[in-house]
């Protein structure tokens, strides 16, 4: 089974304070033009997006470096919801052993209020250095959250912290969740950034395979 795990974008899709406002209007129509096109205007890092370490890093590695294989791999789900701070360490040694782990994928609860202003200033819980470090050892390449991610607003070093030391990625703004919890905590997890050219970051379709 597959869970669709992306927000839908559309004109006026909510944004991280200060990103460029998203828009998608017709430029053609069928009645007129004979055929149907959209003119859609984005950042690079609007609704489900994946971020490069070139987001955040001086001469951190932009999207088109890493191979189509890290977009994808087993992932394990962690169920947040209730935690008030950080997530401890411990969490990953809990409910994600065994080998293999490419993906761990943060259900904080956020994604509840998208599309409201709270949405993005919420104090979402967020990873502790010590558990950025432990997945990291692990050699897990990517981080996915349902919520703006693993910062509280206004910083970014744990997005630093978390890319210097995995040189992986981070997924941000994910939806449905709970359904991979439910449907036995771990999955294939696939998201596939547009294939920019300046490629700090990009909306990707997300899904899970369970």
């Amino acid at each position: 089974m597959w869970i669709d795990l992306t927000h839908v974008v559309a004109d006026g899709t909510p944004v991280y304070p200060g990103d460029p406002p998203a828009a998608l209007q017709p430029a053609l129509t069928l009645e007129r033009d004979g055929c149907r096109v959209h003119r859609l205007t984005l950042g690079t890092h609007t609704a489900t997006h994946m971020d490069a370490p070139a987001h955040v890093l001086p001469g951190g590695a932009a999207l088109a470096d890493f191979p189509l294989s890290d977009f994808m791999g087993p992932a394990c789900v962690l169920d947040c919801r209730g935690v008030t701070g950080e997530i401890g360490p411990g969490a990953v040694d809990r409910l994600c052993s065994g080998e293999g782990l490419r993906w761990l994928l943060f259900l904080t609860g956020a994604a509840a209020l998208w599309g409201g202003g709270e949405y993005f200033t919420q104090p979402w819980p967020v990873p502790s250095p010590a558990l950025l470090e432990a997945a990291a050892a692990r050699g897990v390449r990517g981080l996915g959250w349902d919520s703006p991610g693993p910062d509280r607003p206004g910083e970014l070093w744990r997005h630093r912290l978390w890319l210097e030391r995995s040189g992986g990625l981070i997924v941000e703004n994910l939806v449905n969740l709970e359904a991979v919890l439910e449907a036995g905590r771990t999955c294939e997890f696939w998201a596939l950034p547009l294939r920019l050219a300046a490629s700090d970051g990009a909306p990707v379709r997300a899904a899970a395979r369970v």
